[in-house]
């Protein structure tokens, strides 16, 4: 839904200007507190965490999961996509998610 711009089994759930709304940086340079860990240094939309910021909207957006799971939608690209895992330990999770859309990237862009 979130990558259709709201529209999900051809059913307009959010318009896509909420869509993008959600998707635009509210806390650049603003002191962060109580986050999860896994959001790392990203800044935050509207219940989605920004990976990758756009001009009007975020290239890249998520959810991180507590317990290591990893949704994303890409909307420069055009495709979502999603890390199921259990990985308490939080070190280096960050790093592995870039990694794993650079490598996904690369074979979609080939």
């Amino acid at each position: 839904m979130i990558l259709q711009n709201g529209t999900y089994d051809g059913k307009n759930v959010l318009s896509k200007e909420s869509v993008i709304k959600m998707q635009q940086d509210y806390t650049s340079g603003a002191r962060k507190s109580y986050s999860p860990d896994v959001s790392g240094t990203f800044d935050y939309g509207l219940g989605e965490w920004i990976f990758e910021k756009g001009k009007d909207r975020a290239k890249v957006v998520s959810s991180p999961g507590l317990f290591g799971s990893f949704p994303w939608v890409n909307n420069e690209r055009k495709y979502a996509g999603f890390l199921f895992v259990l990985n308490i330990n939080r070190q280096g999770r960050e790093e592995g998610y870039k990694e794993l859309q650079n490598i996904i990237d690369q074979q979609i862009t080939n």
